[in-house]
């Protein structure tokens, strides 16, 4: 029995060392660490924003100063035709388009997405 334990010593050892750390993080024990090393990585690799992607969504304030909901399809169609016109690669968009709207609204849009030419990414 003893030389079948010194055998397997090793592995013992690294399964109750596993099992501790297991526990131990499953507590949040090292909770606090790991908030610190986050903390550090996102400070040492800062990546300034480089505007070739935008995200576009709708907050109180948007939508105070449209004044109406759902917002006329010609709305979106203006934002996205100004961020091509800055440049930007890729537009995502926030918005649940299932709301009714007019032809003419949803041609506005339409027209505004063909000459993004497949850069815009709708919701699913």
């Amino acid at each position: 029995m003893n030389k079948l334990f010194s055998k397997y010593r090793i592995f013992i050892w690294l399964f109750l060392v596993t099992a501790t750390i297991t526990l131990a993080s499953t507590a949040g024990i090292f909770n606090n660490t790991q908030n610190a090393v986050n903390q550090f990585r996102a400070k040492s690799s800062a990546i300034l924003a480089s505007g070739d992607i935008v995200f576009i969504g709708i907050d109180k304030q948007s939508l105070d100063y449209v004044g109406v909901w759902p917002w006329p399809r010609s709305i979106y169609a203006q934002v996205i035709d100004k961020l091509l016109d800055y440049k930007v690669a890729e537009i995502g968009i926030d918005i649940d388009f299932s709301a009714a709207s007019t032809q003419s609204e949803d041609k506005i849009l339409g027209e505004s997405l063909n000459e993004a030419g497949g850069s815009v990414i709708l919701p699913v």
